[in-house]
């Protein structure tokens, strides 16, 4: 199917330039779950249709290219999936390898079936592994949008693109032999891969800058517990004027009256998500999505953040148990610890068990004023 020079050279570029930063990104930051991203954006850019590849100077034998395009969507869809669940929780579980084998069980099974000639048609033969492909897509982009909350408008484009992809490639099984809708598919198709493109390239070569505070009163890293907003303000009165992140149960109203623009607020609530004040950084956050959350706040902190404030240890035990929230506590240390910045955590120690409290304070020391 011939789809217009125009066309096909836009998605054949823009196919490249994702494979040209995903590389770079990981050569760059060393994240572990950009292998994934890598491998599904270069598999993708020598995809086996014919408009992406004759730019290759490569001739496939039709009898092969439906056996091509299964493989292919078998091996984009499981890396942009595992990508997407490694960047969610920074490791993977027994869970999802147990997941992985499954899915590379019938990826091969399917394979079997397609090869002897079982499924003869091209949407039987493309439903399975083109559905999985785009699921992939779709659970991804939905990571990467909660991920880039506070990002600009243009990096929104790479998770908008990549839905977008995802869904079109929902319809394909069935209209690849559609003549009259395939060049709209395929002009759709290269348009979203060229905003994934502009949002990736923005997001890693360009990222926003936060600026860093004009005076603190103390530039080395603290890491200590406050029974409350008031004495955390003693100890640093000129917290008001930082670029911190807070991450709080305290409520919006109350919030725009302690921070300034710079700050970044997730506040944990199941009231909303997503974006709660047009002026300021103020985001509703659920309680449960603490392995999300614990990356965005990684993030912040990577882009210029020094302090992170917290002050929902209480709900998100209640909501997650307090093994789940002393986890996360402790996750968050350890990451803070690494990027060398502070931690302020509120705690109400009448809110928890002797057991609980000792826990807390074997990892945690309370501020004590230096004499």
């Amino acid at each position: 199917m011939d789809v217009g020079i125009p066309i096909g050279q836009l998605n054949f570029i823009s196919r490249w330039v994702l494979f040209a930063v995903a590389t770079w990104k990981l050569y760059r930051d060393r994240e572990r779950a950009w292998v994934f991203f890598v491998l599904a954006f270069g598999i993708s850019a020598i995809t086996p249709e014919s408009y992406i590849i004759r730019h290759l100077g490569i001739i496939l034998d039709p009898k092969l290219s439906d056996m091509m395009v299964i493989i292919s969507a078998f091996l984009v869809g499981g890396n942009t999936l595992l990508g997407a669940l490694h960047l969610r929780k920074d490791y993977l579980g027994l869970s999802e390898l147990i997941m992985g084998s499954v899915i590379i069980y019938f990826s091969y099974f399917w394979l079997l079936l397609v090869g002897s000639e079982k499924i003869s048609s091209f949407t039987l033969k493309t439903l399975f592994p083109l559905w999985f492909y785009s699921l992939g897509l779709i659970y991804a982009a939905i990571v990467f949008y909660k991920i880039s909350l506070r990002n600009d408008l243009i990096f929104i484009l790479f998770p908008a693109g990549m839905f977008l992809l995802g869904v079109l490639n929902l319809t394909y099984p069935f209209t690849r032999n559609l003549e009259w809708f395939l060049p709209y598919a395929f002009g759709s198709a290269a348009v979203f891969r060229f905003l994934m493109a502009v949002g990736l390239t923005k997001f890693v070569l360009f990222p926003k800058i936060v600026p860093k505070p004009a005076s603190r009163e103390s530039a080395k890293p603290v890491i200590n517990l406050f029974k409350s907003y008031e004495d955390l303000l003693k100890a640093f009165p000129s917290i008001k004027r930082r670029n911190d992140i807070y991450v709080t149960r305290t409520s919006p109203q109350t919030l725009k009256r302690l921070m300034n623009k710079n700050n970044i607020v997730f506040w944990i609530t199941r009231a909303k998500d997503g974006r709660i004040d047009k002026e300021l950084n103020i985001f509703g956050f659920s309680p449960t999505k603490i392995d999300i959350l614990i990356d965005l706040i990684t993030r912040e902190l990577e882009a210029g953040y020094d302090v992170v404030v917290f002050d929902a240890f209480e709900y998100i035990a209640l909501e997650n148990g307090f093994n789940a929230a002393m986890k996360f506590l402790l996750d968050l240390k350890d990451r803070v610890n690494y990027a060398k910045k502070s931690l302020f955590i509120i705690l109400d120690p009448r809110s928890l068990t002797k057991e609980q409290l000792a826990l807390i304070e074997r990892e945690f020391k309370w501020w004590k004023e230096e004499s």
